[in-house]
């Protein structure tokens, strides 16, 4: 079984196998070269398959060097990581793990290619060169959905993962409805007891209040953030116009159904921010 925070979890947009993944691969490949980081003059990123034909659009490209930067989904500061992702791009300098400066040309060490890599479609390698251009690190990364990444020799050989045992087990939909019904629970209740069995209450309460600050933030951004988001089709936010619109008439509108154009603000708002990678 899998926690619910392994499902229902933080990240960046647009997309968990696109932007999430390839963040988490250059976080891990920081850790990977960790103890040959000083030797480190370029790092090298090859894009495969999926995550090379709409890298651009999803961002694919910007998250592995956010990832590289030390950034993770779940703890970036997106203003200040952006700011360190376009010195990389603008100026040719990259933090590794936000500690270790090297040069970065983005048109030679970003590599887009159109065929996949052998085990999935969403593949991509890192490459770590000292001064001499010998290889001090090398990972293949599979990105197989849901912010999920997996190495080749993971893929090839499983994960080594420990399998956790719930107390409520399923594995499909039936199933799921079935338990609730036998044990006389609401489906957050049975799945609440499933998930101490992999933390206590007091971790779930903080990651549940964690993913609700984040929502909370994400909204407020799209309130306040105007323009055209990014990505060539010249879409034009729509959130703050609706809530300037919806607070000029709070004091007039008498309509019930008002309710649903908030729903549909705060929809706008977490969507957009999500389309420009918040």
């Amino acid at each position: 079984m899998l926690s619910i925070f392994d499902i229902y979890k933080i990240g960046v947009g647009p997309s968990s196998s696109h932007t999430n993944g390839p963040m988490i691969a250059g976080y891990h490949f920081t850790r990977l070269i960790e103890s040959n980081l000083a030797k480190v003059v370029r790092i090298q990123v090859d894009l495969y398959g999926s995550l090379s034909l709409t890298g651009v659009g999803h961002h694919t490209d910007r998250a592995t060097i956010l990832g590289l930067l030390g950034n993770k989904p779940d703890t970036i500061k997106i203003v200040s990581a952006n700011s360190a992702m376009r010195k990389a791009i603008d100026e040719g300098l990259l933090s590794v793990d936000g500690r270790h400066d090297i040069k970065f040309n983005y048109k030679t060490d970003m590599l887009f290619h159109e065929e996949n890599l052998p085990l999935h479609e969403n593949g991509m390698t890192i490459t770590a060169l000292d001064a001499f251009g010998n290889q001090v690190g090398f990972e293949t990364y599979y990105s197989i959905g849901g912010g999920f990444i997996a190495t080749a020799a993971e893929l090839q050989s499983g994960s080594k993962a420990i399998q956790v045992e719930v107390e409520y087990p399923f594995s499909t939909a039936d199933e799921m409805l079935a338990q609730a019904d036998k044990n006389g629970l609401s489906l957050g209740g049975m799945i609440l007891a499933n998930e101490q069995s992999f933390q206590d209450m007091e971790t779930i309460n903080q990651r549940a209040e964690q993913i609700w600050r984040v929502m909370t933030r994400c909204m407020e951004r799209g309130f306040k953030t105007e323009g055209v988001l990014e990505g060539g089709l010249n879409v034009t936010r729509r959130a703050p116009n609706l809530l300037k619109k919806l607070e000029a008439n709070s004091a007039i509108e008498n309509d019930p159904m008002v309710i649903m154009d908030w729903i549909n603000l705060f929809a706008f708002a977490v969507s957009e921010e999500n389309a420009a990678g918040g």
